[in-house]
């Protein structure tokens, strides 16, 4: 028997944007595209990753997490 420790992130390359979107409650489908981001940052996966996955500018992602949460 094999005793492979699963990794706890998701290999997001391989998925489609709308696979990514499900994923995640389809919050992005309501426009909500800044909590996905967040909430991927919080996941340990980078801004450059992220800005891959959701197919936006690093910019963008990169402002996104660096600015406080309106409320």
């Amino acid at each position: 028997m094999s005793n492979k420790k699963e990794s706890s992130k998701i290999d997001f390359s391989k998925m489609t944007s709308v696979e990514i979107f499900d994923h995640f409650g389809g919050e992005m489908l309501r426009g909500n595209v800044s909590s996905t981001m967040r909430h991927l940052s919080s996941l340990n996966y980078t801004t450059s990753q992220i800005s891959k996955m959701l197919n936006k500018r690093y910019q963008h992602v990169r402002n996104v997490l660096t600015q406080p949460v309106n409320k």
